[in-house]
């Protein structure tokens, strides 16, 4: 393996003698063709796709289910006392 002159390599010279990164003109220049260097903002999350992700979940309707029942159950005139026992 060769090894460079130190002179070209520039992790010998001090921050001072070396160049880092763009001078303003190339900023403004790539800037110019590429546009800023920023992430597309991310698109929040509505309550209402919120609640639908909430809704989609089994546990919702098994509890809706047992709701229905036992509203049916109250409002159908049959007490737990009229139940046949077994």
């Amino acid at each position: 393996m060769t090894n460079a002159p130190a002179a070209s390599n520039p992790a010998n010279g001090s921050i001072h003698e070396r160049h880092l990164g763009l001078s303003p003109a190339e900023v403004l220049e790539r800037r110019a063709q590429f546009g800023e260097n920023r992430l597309p903002a991310e698109k929040g999350v509505s309550v209402w796709s919120m609640l639908l992700e909430q809704i989609k979940s089994p546990l919702v309707y098994i509890i809706l289910v047992a709701a229905w029942f036992r509203w049916l159950s109250a409002n159908s005139g049959i007490s737990g006392s009229s139940w046949p026992s077994s």
